[in-house]
């Protein structure tokens, strides 16, 4: 599975997603899978994938197994409609 690393940091300290978080929109697990996610891969750059595993598990006091799930699974989405939920919008009113 190839991992994208992206700048988390960047995305956590951004206004607009502190405002979207801190109103409820924002998927906790998200963000901690991409943390993870993020840090796996960089822990890669010196690391075995074991050892890489094994430090995020100490670190975070995950179970290796939590661990390998939440890097290696494909995390699906529930999709949303916004043109469904619009259009329902105006046929009500």
């Amino acid at each position: 599975m190839k991992l994208k690393e992206t700048d988390i940091l960047k995305i956590l300290m951004d206004e607009k997603f502190k405002y979207f978080y801190s109103i409820g929109i924002i998927d906790d697990r998200a963000i901690r899978t991409c943390i993870l996610r993020s840090e796996f891969i960089e822990l890669r750059k010196n690391h075995t994938q074991i050892d890489s595993i094994n430090i995020l598990s100490e670190k975070y006091n995950i179970a290796y197994g939590t661990l390998n799930t939440i890097i290696f699974r494909k995390r699906t989405r529930k999709t949303f409609s916004m043109e469904k939920y619009f259009k329902s919008l105006s046929t009500n009113n």
